[in-house]
């Protein structure tokens, strides 16, 4: 199994890449991307260029930093583990790089505010309307129940498919929500 983990070195991410210890085959491959995305912030009128080098170049230490500790983490419990760092739009950059991965399986982090507020899925949303394979969201380290959104497409049926064939989803509930 091809897995493809977007790891952004948030809370999100972590459970995410948590969830990857899940039970997949042992001959799975998993790629760690990490998006950089545009930061306006950096790209304000105001800074210079300097200023925004010096930002752009602290950013993406930080990234390289937190993807190698995950990379460490995943290698230790035996896994075989490529990764990659791209610039720009997150969901444009993780489906661009499912596709050329041929990943079987995309798992990212739901991004949770907190304990009272809704998780921001717009990203997830993005994914799931463009992703070339399933997509496991992860709220926590773990799996323990999955939520599967069908409309009777072709990739709702390869998502329901991967469910029935894989032992890492096996035991758990499911629930199905047709959005037809």
């Amino acid at each position: 199994m091809r897995i493809l983990l977007a790891h952004q070195g948030s809370p999100a991410s972590e459970a995410a890449a948590l969830a990857v210890g899940h039970v997949w085959p042992a001959h799975s491959v998993i790629r760690v991307v990490t998006v950089i995305e545009p930061n306006a912030a950096a790209l304000s009128s105001f800074a210079s260029y300097a200023e925004i080098m010096a930002a752009s170049d602290q950013i993406r230490a930080e990234a390289e930093d937190d993807q190698a500790d995950v990379l460490e983490r995943l290698v230790e419990r035996g896994w075989n583990v490529t990764s990659t760092i791209v610039h720009g739009r997150a969901a444009h950059e993780l489906v661009t790089e499912a596709a050329a991965f041929e990943a079987d399986l995309m798992i990212v982090g739901a991004r949770v505010p907190g304990p009272w507020l809704a998780p921001d899925l717009s990203l997830a949303r993005d994914l799931l309307d463009a992703a070339p394979c399933p997509v496991v969201v992860a709220r926590r380290h773990s799996i323990s129940q999955v939520v599967l959104a069908t409309d009777g497409s072709t990739g709702a049926r390869r998502a329901e498919a991967h469910l029935i064939e894989s032992p890492a989803f096996a035991g758990l509930p499911i629930l199905v929500v047709s959005v037809a």
